[in-house]
């Protein structure tokens, strides 16, 4: 409804990522790629420590996401996608 894209680390706040995915879509987002920490490299998004209380906003931005050569960039803030 409001065009918002976002990159989200659920960081061992849901124990499988199909958990993560289906908060989002229960709560009307629409998810354009999901993946695990093996999945991906971790670009220029720094790791943070282990939190399973908290989910972690790592980027967001109105419009939709820029994805080329598999490196997904939300307003200067990528990460690679390995799969």
């Amino acid at each position: 409804e409001h065009n918002v894209t976002a990159i989200l680390d659920s960081n061992g706040y849901f124990e499988k990522l199909w958990m993560l995915s289906s908060f989002f879509v229960k709560n009307g987002w629409k998810i354009l790629n999901n993946s695990t920490s093996e999945q991906f490299d971790d670009g220029n998004i720094p790791r943070v420590s282990p939190d399973n209380q908290h989910l972690i906003l790592r980027a967001c931005k109105i419009g939709k996401v820029e994805i080329q050569n598999n490196v997904i960039d939300v307003l200067g803030r990528r990460y690679k996608i390995l799969r």
